[in-house]
């Protein structure tokens, strides 16, 4: 995965079965590739419950990016709703289908 032409250090891997899978995670989380620590998980559904929750101000989800876009709260707590909110949603529920489609 390239931004601004620059690895963002991260990628994914798939094995033919699950004995494979675990041995590689195994063997080589928290290993050293070059002066890079691998961190290896096990895909997870976007919203699954076990994923942590995010903490960024550019992340939906987290209580900063809350704070600083009050206007993209959700309906169901009586608050303001934003059209353009209700648009990105849809995008964003359109990439987790395709998501999961790839997984």
């Amino acid at each position: 995965m390239l931004k601004n032409n620059r690895s963002r250090l991260f990628g994914f891997v798939g094995f033919k079965t699950e004995q494979m899978a675990q041995a590689a995670l195994k063997y080589f989380h928290n290993s050293y590739l070059h002066t890079s620590k691998l961190q290896v998980d096990f895909a997870k559904p976007q919203d699954d419950e076990t994923l942590d929750r995010p903490w960024s101000k550019h992340s939906e989800g987290s209580s900063a990016f809350a704070r600083r876009n009050p206007t993209k709260i959700d309906v169901s707590k009586g608050k303001k709703r934003d059209v353009k909110s209700d648009l990105v949603t849809k995008e964003v529920e359109d990439k987790k289908r395709r998501f999961r489609e790839f997984l």
